[in-house]
């Protein structure tokens, strides 16, 4: 990743503390007092400044839930995004092996 500017490094911490506390980035802003079009702006930033570089994203389980039947599961993000794949335990196996190997 380049070298951020102090600014920068101020804006990526609340961002990595709206994703260790996975919620939306409009909810953090505004529980933090700050603007929310700056902590985007700030997203997109470092996110083009860091491109071409090797990312990671940290993953953590908040809840499991079974529904029975669904054949659906369900993948939400820290920033809000949510996934919907077919609950295919084959699948899934492969998908961890997958991510396991990046």
């Amino acid at each position: 990743m380049n070298q951020l500017t102090e600014k920068q490094k101020t804006w990526k911490a609340h961002l990595d503390a709206a994703a260790v506390e996975g919620v939306a980035l409009t909810e953090y802003a505004h529980r933090h007092g700050l603007n929310v079009h700056s902590l985007y702006t700030a997203k997109q930033r470092i996110r083009a400044r860091s491109a071409g570089g090797e990312s990671f994203v940290r993953v953590s389980t908040t809840r499991i839930e079974q529904v029975m039947g669904s054949g659906q599961m369900t993948v939400r993000l820290g920033n809000g995004t949510s996934l919907s794949l077919p609950y295919d335990p084959p699948m899934l196996v492969s998908l961890l092996k997958t991510l396991a190997s990046l």
